[in-house]
């Protein structure tokens, strides 16, 4: 069995070699294995310190319970964890967030070095360059398509054609703008918002707020339904009202400021889990949508003007 992946960084030429942890979270590490390889655009944590992240399309770690957590700050530099918000982090410095991740690799200690250098590189790109980096994703002498993308559709069909053709959409927009930026939010970073969304004539304020309610309704929002429909305890009629007071009004708020078609899927989700005969169609409605959710976060924190926060620098360093 391959007990180790390979991360590369792309255009930077790095590659690194991590083991994976399969004594800490083996089922876990079983359905990373068996999602890979993939690419996804690199992206590096704004507020928690000296890590990595990239979100990945393992739409299963959004209800996946691990065996075991560690505390962030205690852990190793190199340790790579899977998180519930669909993201691959690795941590490789010094980290202020007090939060338990469940680990799945660890890289090798020969490789720290260009690890660091990478989060380093991954720190200019998003805060100040906005060029892009990607990471594969891999196992260790895995074959790389040339075409690589890695975002698996899943085996669903539904009876519902309707459903069945919801599902099928989202899932083309995720693969649309996985590693190519969606115009929706190009535009709405140079100011170009169909609403006028900005009081005073200026969009920095919308700017902030789309990346929060993007945050929270992918993170909280859809990724907090599927923890909840995943539940024996909850039945289909509960399943039924539960989505709506969560997202109806996010949804808007965010086609408001130009994201049109997060609201247009979002409210044909509502009216269509009405018509749904099993919770597993209303399950896979809102795994599409978390996916995609998330991903339009991915690339509105990357297109966001970091850079001006060399104004506000932290008081205690």
């Amino acid at each position: 069995m391959n007990k180790y992946i390979t991360l590369s960084f792309s255009p930077l030429n790095l590659r690194i070699r991590a083991k994976l942890l399969e004594e800490l979270n083996p089922k876990l590490c079983e359905i990373v294995k068996n999602k890979l390889p993939y690419k996804s655009i690199q992206c590096h944590a704004l507020v928690a310190g000296e890590q990595l992240y990239h979100y990945t399309p393992i739409i299963e770690a959004v209800t996946y319970k691990a065996k075991i957590r560690e505390d962030k700050i205690k852990q190793p530099v190199g340790r790579i964890n899977m998180s519930s918000l669909e993201l691959l982090s690795i941590k490789y410095g010094k980290i202020t967030e007090y939060l338990t991740s469940v680990p799945v690799a660890q890289v090798v200690q020969e490789d720290i070095q260009k690890l660091v250098k990478v989060g380093r590189l991954v720190w200019e790109s998003i805060f100040e360059t906005k060029k892009l980096i990607t990471a594969t994703v891999s196992l260790e002498n895995q074959k790389i398509p040339s075409n690589l993308i890695g975002l698996n559709k899943p085996d669903f069909k539904s009876s519902n054609k309707k459903i069945d053709n919801l599902v099928k959409k989202i899932y083309k927009e995720c693969e649309k703008i996985w590693l190519s930026p969606p115009k929706e939010i190009i535009d709405i970073h140079n100011g170009f918002i169909k609403s006028q969304a900005g009081s005073y004539n200026q969009y920095f304020s919308t700017m902030i707020f789309v990346n929060g309610e993007l945050r929270q309704i992918g993170y909280n929002a859809f990724g907090g339904i599927l923890k909840v429909l995943t539940s024996k305890n909850i039945s289909l009629m509960q399943a039924k009202e539960i989505p709506k007071p969560f997202t109806e009004i996010a949804a808007g708020f965010l086609g408001y400021c130009g994201l049109e078609k997060l609201d247009n899927f979002s409210q044909k989700a509502l009216k269509l889990i009405k018509e749904a005969r099993s919770k597993k169609e209303i399950i896979e409605i809102y795994r599409a949508l978390c996916m995609y959710a998330n991903r339009l976060h991915g690339w509105s924190l990357h297109y966001f003007p970091w850079k001006l926060g060399q104004k506000y620098k932290l008081k205690f360093t």
